[in-house]
This record gives structure tokens, C-alpha cells and sequence, in this order.
């Protein structure tokens, strides 16, 4: 079995409601007409919301934020994967683990879309999400992620 690199616990409540609830304050202050604009753009809804934030989301079932997870940036080939660690629902705890060897104090990178995309998906799809113009080792080369690391 693999040990985590490190287990998250969602924050439920506290800071994302206190985030959320801020937010909403600053939506409400504006006009109608701005107000249209950032709900065509579904950033009125919570859901979606937590997700232009850093959300986790097991298979649309559960979701929050992830302190340790939002400090993780984007890599095609990441050096950690994230796993449910527990249970599915509101509020399940995540795990980091290491898929390679990973040296003391390099970053964490995990992957924003599916890693066994192909470059022609993945690059869309992180400029349309995320506005990443993403110029990784993998997607300069364009090459896969050995099967050992998509184990997890």
C-alpha cells in the first residue's frame, strides 16, 4: 500500500463559507446588470463557485476546499496523485501520494486534467478551464507518463 504524502481535510464551513459569504456581499453591492454578467458565467452558484476556487469533486459527488491542495500547481505528469481517503460525500478527507520519488523540498504538482489525455485534449481543455497556457517537460515533448505512475 502506498503512504500519503499528506491527507487533507476539507474545510467545510469556516473559510469557504466565509469566502463564499464575502463574495456574495460584493455580488450583491453591484448593479443588475453586472450581476447578469457574473451569473452568465455561473459564479453566483456555490457549487461553481468552490470550483473556480480549488475544488475537489469525486465523480460529482462531493466537494471543498483543500488548503494544502490549492498550493499544488499543474503538471501534465505530476510527482503526486490525489485519492479519496475515506469515504464519499461533503467533507471526505484527500491523500497526496507520491507516484516517483520526489526529493525534500521540491514542489507538488498534480494534474488539472485527465493525465492519460492526449496532448491535443489536454492543452484545450487547461486554456479554456484554468487559462493555462501550458508548456510542461510532457507537453513540450509530448510524451506519455510511464505506466508506474498511473498506478494510483
Amino acid at each position: 500500500p502506498e503512504t500519503p504524502v499528506a491527507r487533507m481535510e476539507v474545510d467545510m464551513g469556516g473559510p469557504a463559507e466565509l469566502v463564499w459569504s464575502c463574495w456574495r456581499g460584493l455580488v450583491d453591492a453591484l448593479d443588475a446588470e453586472k450581476q447578469a454578467m457574473l451569473r452568465e458565467f455561473s459564479l453566483i452558484d456555490y457549487d461553481k463557485f468552490l470550483l473556480h476556487i480549488v475544488k475537489y469533486n469525486v465523480c460529482n459527488n462531493s466537494g471543498g476546499i483543500y488548503r494544502l491542495q490549492a498550493f499544488c500547481n499543474h503538471d501534465c505528469r505530476p510527482n503526486v496523485a490525489l485519492r479519496d481517503a475515506g469515504f464519499e460525500g461533503p467533507g471526505s478527507p484527500l491523500e497526496l501520494l507520491a507516484v516517483r520519488a520526489i526529493r525534500a523540498g521540491a514542489q507538488l504538482f498534480i494534474t488539472y486534467v485527465n493525465p492519460r489525455a492526449p496532448l491535443s485534449e489536454r492543452r484545450p481543455m487547461l486554456k479554456r478551464v484554468y487559462d493555462i497556457d501550458c508548456r510542461c517537460e510532457r507537453c513540450r515533448k509530448d510524451t506519455g507518463i510511464p505506466d508506474e505512475e498511473m498506478r494510483i
